[in-house]
């Protein structure tokens, strides 16, 4: 979903004529890796499923865990978008369909399992946004696309929902237990319903809407307010859990561009702010996925004897 998003974000800035020489380039070549990449995790997951189908089930039925499988419909449908672009039209627009179909049954399918084996308290963190909301995704290459009916119904379930689950998650930050340390990078998700429903807003509504923009004023509130707490993220130590920082950037980065791409006179700060917050997210993501090939030679390097004994 990183890949993807920053790859998006990226493409974005190109059709802005920003790093012409390279935008187009870094932001196609980041949509390869996260094919590539969610191509390997579906491939290692069904050697999962065959070989230790019990260990997959439980992954499925955990109230923490079974909220990341729609990353890979979410990833679905920006491959979509992006294929609409550089292959043909209408090979996009199959991809999209699979993508936001995919995502629509995984959501209810994992909204059926919070009803049906609710929870505790601690099972409510920011990834409760990933099934369901992350269907506002789909307007972005939907109403292009000219399903504008899905496209819609996507959208508002995903807003009225954002709405619903950001009451509840900010109800057990500021009154039940603190997140874990270590599951601290997930505030970053909060940025992502909002900027997202910026870009989906303006995909759907021509002129846009006060409510529309407003989301983006939101989504740049909730980074100041993460911002305040950098001290506490670089704290935690490194865990896998570091890949939620990447795709909410770079949707935050895409927002301010989208915003910069649809004022006829942008000011020099919308600007300035939008290449900053792209390079931002373009560091992060460098970062995490160092520090994950580091962590992944280093274990293999721990798991192999030693050629001197």
């Amino acid at each position: 979903m990183g890949c993807a998003g920053l790859g998006g974000a990226w493409l974005t800035a190109a059709s802005l004529g920003m790093g012409t020489s390279y935008a187009p380039w870094l932001g196609n070549g980041l949509m390869g890796v996260a094919i590539a990449a969610s191509l390997c995790v579906s491939l290692l997951y069904a050697q999962r499923l065959l070989t230790s189908f019990e260990t997959a089930r439980a992954d499925w039925t955990s109230p923490l865990l079974s909220n990341f499988f729609p990353g890979l419909s979410i990833v679905v449908m920006l491959v979509g978008n992006w294929l609409a672009s550089v292959a043909t039209l209408h090979t996009g627009e199959v991809v999209w369909l699979c993508g936001t179909l995919l995502h629509i049954g995984l959501a209810l399918a994992v909204m059926r399992h919070w009803i049906v084996q609710p929870g505790s308290l601690d099972h409510i963190t920011p990834a409760l946004f990933i099934p369901v909301v992350g269907l506002i995704i789909a307007p972005l290459s939907g109403e292009p696309f000219g399903y504008n009916a899905l496209s819609h119904f996507a959208f508002w379930v995903a807003l009225v929902f954002w709405l619903l689950l950001f009451g509840l998650v900010l109800n057990r930050l500021l009154f039940h237990t603190p997140l874990p340390q270590q599951a601290l990078p997930s505030l970053f998700i909060l940025m992502a319903p909002p900027a997202l429903g910026y870009i989906a807003g303006h995909a759907l509504f021509e002129h846009g809407m006060g409510f529309i923009n407003g989301l983006l004023d939101i989504a740049l509130f909730i980074a100041l307010l993460l911002g305040t707490m950098a001290v506490q993220f670089f704290r935690v130590p490194f865990n896998m859990g570091a890949w939620s920082y990447t795709f909410p950037s770079a949707a935050l980065a895409n927002a301010v561009l989208t915003s910069v791409a649809l004022s006829p006179t942008p000011h020099w700060a919308a600007v300035m702010g939008s290449y900053l917050l792209l390079g931002t997210a373009t560091v992060i993501l460098l970062l995490v996925a160092t520090r994950t090939c580091l962590g992944w030679v280093g274990s293999g390097t721990a798991s192999t004897p030693n050629s001197r004994t």
